[in-house]
């Protein structure tokens, strides 16, 4: 992840431009987040660090691709899905990343007028 991060921004990217998600990236949409919460040089802690990272942080390209469309999030179903025995260990620093993409999520959910029950946002909440 701390090699290509482009990598999964393009492939969020491009399945949010198309409008074409399938539930077929699942194990790679779990790995990504679960690796970027759990290393704290990846993109989700430099974008979080607005003025330290400068555009990266005001934009935030990568998280925006992946946590900022709700309706792909909820297709794919895993991308908040996190294993208990590497949530367990956590420090604040990746409970507030956690958040942070959370946050991005239930805030499209909210702005697009989603009115039905989300398993993602619910199991969101289960783990917090």
């Amino acid at each position: 992840m701390d090699s290509s991060p482009r990598t999964a921004w393009a492939f969020f990217y491009e399945m949010a431009q198309e409008k074409k998600y399938s539930n077929h990236i699942q194990t790679f949409a779990t790995n990504i987040v679960n690796e970027a919460i759990e290393n704290k040089s990846s993109f989700l802690y430099h974008e979080a660090a607005e003025y330290e990272s400068g555009l990266m942080g005001h934009y935030k390209p990568i998280s925006q691709a992946i946590f900022s469309n709700y309706e792909m999030v909820e297709t794919i179903g895993t991308v908040l899905e996190v294993d208990f025995s590497r949530m367990s260990k956590w420090d604040s620093k990746q409970w507030q990343a956690y958040c942070r993409a959370v946050l991005m999520i239930f805030g499209d959910y909210v702005d697009k007028g989603f009115g039905s029950h989300s398993r993602t946002l619910y199991g969101a909440m289960d783990h917090l």
